[in-house]
């Protein structure tokens, strides 16, 4: 942006090439074309705004904008000139105080007219530009602001979901440090009854090929894959669950019956997954909405700027209009690739479980099935 080339005491010769003598002496200086009837008061404050206007050129190109900003402001409260105006919008823009310098660009250009009939600055259209620019800016820091505040929250969500695994992972890891032991406990000391006393009935697991997959009857472990040996058990019923960390739970009622050896067949199965391309859906649907409602916004304002009623008025809302319906859909695809997503982890019910009784030496034969 080019700073405005506002000269408060101009000559002659240089508005003639630029605008005209009579029209440039208007334009700069509203007082020099009374300058008969001036007082003396009035020449003081002219000569006191011409030294306060010279200080603030040679800041400016200095890039010393908020001591420039203050000459600026001095020589106006001694002759209000709308042409100081937009040197001073020009400052706080070049500050990044984008809500000072909108207001100024518009009091210019509002004074100007007043001053001048109804005549529009000389630089009417860098003006309307940099209105434009400033208001855009505006909405699109305040559409930043809000997704990092939500980045900032995510970033906060995320990290405190990151402890609870972390805990609850450590816990998990605790808990089968503890099975472990245990179920060393349990086999050794099965291994001393089966030496003391022949077992009733055996309970054997086949096809279970996930090792360290721990077997539990009535919640008590008995084994841990590979089961190679049968698991010696009293002739009753029992609940059979073989567990293994990232696959589904392997539940089970079973019978066990007096010298007879009941065949299970346990597959497990990995635990499902979300899928990411639902995920990448939503957030690229989420994305596009964004956009979409943020275009809308822009033409919004850009409406404003021209008179209702009016071809470019019509177009800007017609394409308000186009913005809002794009970021409906795009917020509807978002819903539905969020319930995808969130539907893509369901397990199915298991199929059910066959369980066989085979004869132990010098007993019967029986065969049956269970759903658990």
């Amino acid at each position: 942006m080019e700073k405005m080339k506002t000269r408060l005491f101009i000559t002659m010769a240089a508005a003639a090439m630029l605008l005209g003598a009579a029209s440039a002496t208007s334009l700069l200086w509203p007082g020099t074309a009374h300058a008969q009837e001036e007082t003396a008061k009035d020449k003081a404050n002219l000569a006191q705004a011409e030294e306060h206007y010279k200080a603030a050129e040679v800041l400016y190109r200095l890039s010393k904008f908020k001591d420039a900003l203050e000459q600026y402001t001095a020589a106006y409260k001694l002759i209000r000139s709308a042409n100081l105006l937009f040197n001073m919008a020009q400052c706080y823009r070049m500050l990044g105080q984008m809500d000072d310098a909108l207001f100024h660009f518009k009091s210019f250009r509002d004074d100007y007219r007043r001053e001048h009939g109804d005549q529009l600055p000389p630089n009417i259209e860098e003006v309307e530009r940099l209105i434009l620019q400033l208001k855009a800016k505006k909405v699109l820091d305040k559409e930043k602001g809000r997704l990092a505040e939500q980045v900032k929250k995510e970033q906060a969500r995320r990290k405190e979901q990151l402890a609870r695994e972390e805990k609850l992972r450590k816990e998990q890891l605790s808990r089968e440090d503890k099975h472990r032991t245990d179920l060393k406990e349990i086999i050794k000391l099965q291994q001393n009854q089966t030496k003391k006393k022949p077992p009733k009935g055996q309970l054997v697991i086949s096809l279970l090929d996930v090792d360290g997959a721990q077997v539990i009857v009535d919640s008590v472990p008995r084994a841990v894959a590979p089961v190679i040996k049968p698991i010696p058990l009293k002739p009753g019923k029992y609940r059979l669950q073989v567990k293994a960390n990232g696959y589904l739970d392997h539940v089970v009622a079973i019978e066990i019956k007096d010298k007879e050896q009941t065949s299970v067949a346990v597959t497990l199965r990995p635990l499902p997954k979300k899928s990411r391309f639902w995920l990448a859906s939503t957030i690229s649907c989420l994305a596009l909405a964004l956009g979409a409602e943020a275009m809308a916004v822009a033409f919004t304002f850009k409406a404003d700027e021209h008179y209702r009623n009016t071809p470019p008025y019509d177009q800007d809302v017609t394409l308000m209009y186009v913005g809002h319906g794009m970021a409906g859909a795009f917020g509807a695809a978002a819903i539905t690739s969020l319930v995808l997503y969130l539907r893509s982890d369901r397990v199915e019910e298991p199929p059910p479980v066959s369980v066989g009784f085979s004869p132990l030496p010098g007993g019967g034969a029986v065969s049956g099935g269970f759903r658990f």
